[in-house]
């Protein structure tokens, strides 16, 4: 949902490249929440978004989709530690 967003759903594979990897996130620090547009995601929600946005970029790498595979030149999002609740 949300690369398809961040895309307006007219990305191609030959697109794929370390800028758009980081424009894509840079954009999930910031992106909107699904259901509470007025909110912003919350950071652990990239995190969990990220390995999954990778894995599919691989996936199409491995297929030949696509000619670079970014992957190894990317950071990571770094998660904020949760608060323990009485």
């Amino acid at each position: 949902m949300h690369f398809r967003t961040f895309t307006q759903d007219k990305c191609t594979f030959g697109e794929i490249n370390v800028n758009l990897y980081n424009r894509f996130c840079e954009y999930l620090l910031t992106a909107p929440q699904g259901l509470h547009k007025n909110k912003k995601l919350h950071v652990n929600s990239a995190v969990s978004y990220w390995p999954t946005f990778r894995a599919s970029i691989h996936t199409a790498y491995r297929d030949r989709k696509t000619k670079e595979n970014p992957n190894d030149s990317l950071e990571r999002i770094e998660i904020i530690p949760q608060v323990e609740r009485c």
